[in-house]
């Protein structure tokens, strides 16, 4: 059985943030992809165009999951630009 300590840790477990890389924020309870890094901030952006700021430490990276969400909001808007929308 782990220690309640064990699992805060885990799940505050740091990650190397990359441009390109795509993490969840809990803050605004969305995927996005890591735009820039400025010190303890990263600018996170949506395949819609939607761009924010979050905290380096609150940010993890995506599941499987997040990750298709983000490719099907992108296929999405290529085929409503393409559609002349």
């Amino acid at each position: 059985m782990s220690s309640p300590s064990g699992d805060l840790s885990s799940a505050h477990r740091e990650i190397t943030l990359t441009v390109g890389m795509a993490v969840w924020d809990p803050d605004r309870e969305m995927a996005g992809v890591v735009h820039a890094l400025y010190g303890n901030l990263v600018c996170l952006i949506r395949p819609t165009g939607h761009t924010w700021n979050a905290r380096t430490v609150r940010v993890r990276q995506a599941t499987d999951r997040e990750r298709r969400q983000l490719r099907a909001l992108a296929e999405l808007r290529r085929k409503r630009r393409g559609s002349g929308r």
